[in-house]
């Protein structure tokens, strides 16, 4: 807990000195994410994403991570738009099958 405690307050500084490197964001977001904060989660990884990542794999991801956390806060457009992007970019098909199951489950969501 601790650790996860010195680590955001690192990538706060970080986004203060840098506000425009966007990997920071990501790292905070993924924090989030693995604590299973997902509206927290969100607010950094809509932030990297906004600020583009440097390669192709970490946007790929950010995308990944992203649209599970937007999906767990109900927010089901949001992270279809999110999935579409890895169906019509990724060259991985297992990525880009897990994307479709994740953007049928949004839709069933949207549903009920």
């Amino acid at each position: 807990m601790r650790d996860r405690l010195s680590q955001i307050m690192i990538l706060e500084e970080m986004m203060r000195i840098f506000p425009g490197y966007s990997p920071a964001y990501y790292l905070a977001g993924r924090i989030f994410f693995d604590k299973a904060d997902y509206k927290r989660a969100a607010f950094f990884l809509l932030k990297s994403e906004s600020l583009g990542l440097p390669s192709e794999d970490l946007a790929e991801e950010n995308s990944r991570i992203l649209g599970i956390s937007l999906f767990a806060t109900g927010d089901y457009e949001g992270a279809i738009k999110r999935f579409e992007r890895i169906v019509n970019t990724s060259p991985n098909k297992a990525l880009r099958d897990y994307a479709l199951d994740f953007i049928e489950r949004c839709k069933w969501a949207e549903k009920t």
